[in-house]
């Protein structure tokens, strides 16, 4: 009896020292990687532009954004990576979005800014009145300057830590959005950003500051 328990004991010992892998799983921080995608279709609508085809409303370093000026953009490009993406209640998805007067002025924008769920299909062709220019009856927002659902809107998350030399970033979790509208019910209309503010923020042409989306695989 001495002879099995002391066998027993040291089988223990060695699976012990090779760790509990079988019972237990590694904590995500150590098995997945940070993933970077651009938005695409990447698009301003503004109510003193009319011309869908304005070449100031797309392909730009800079936007400039207030009560009439919004920006439409799309998390593209996903395929089978939707199903891939890591994001619940521990793990999260955020859209980055960048500008020089978040250095200075950051406490104003963190409010300010928003980034809200866009609930109808557009175009890249989408302007203030309209969200594709064909005679249908979607043509038309239902609300001028967008459709978008106001109640989950999302400001920028104030407890993101900021990595150095991202000063002039904010983070905004949109991992509801994500989940609900995304991977639930395949909804992928994008998110439109916008403020009452003045804001001049990077456009899709910058190649280091553009609005992009990062989360977990």
């Amino acid at each position: 009896m001495a002879i099995r328990f002391s066998i027993l004991f040291t089988l223990l010992m060695i699976l012990q020292g090779c760790g509990d892998g079988s019972l237990g799983t590694e904590s995500s921080g150590d098995t997945t990687t940070e993933k970077k995608l651009f938005a695409g279709g990447v698009k301003l609508i503004a109510s003193g532009i009319s011309d869908p085809r304005d070449p100031s409303s797309m392909q730009q370093n800079t936007y400039t954004l207030n009560s009439n000026r919004r920006l439409l953009t799309r998390l593209e490009g996903m395929g089978d990576r939707s199903e891939r993406a890591i994001v619940d209640g521990e793990v999260r998805m955020y859209i980055v979005i960048s500008s020089e007067a978040f250095i200075e002025n950051r406490g104003t924008f963190e409010t300010a800014l928003e980034v809200c769920p866009i609930t109808s299909n557009w175009m890249m062709l989408a302007t203030w009145d309209r969200a594709h220019p064909f005679p249908t009856s979607s043509g038309n927002w239902d609300s001028r300057g967008g459709d978008f659902s106001s109640t989950d809107c999302v400001t920028a998350d104030t407890s993101y830590e900021i990595p150095e030399g991202k000063e002039s970033s904010m983070y905004f979790d949109v991992s509801d959005w994500y989940l609900f509208y995304v991977r639930s019910r395949n909804r992928n209309f994008g998110l439109m950003v916008k403020t009452d503010q003045e804001l001049v923020i990077y456009g899709d042409e910058d190649s280091l500051r553009a609005p992009h989306f990062i989360w977990q695989e």
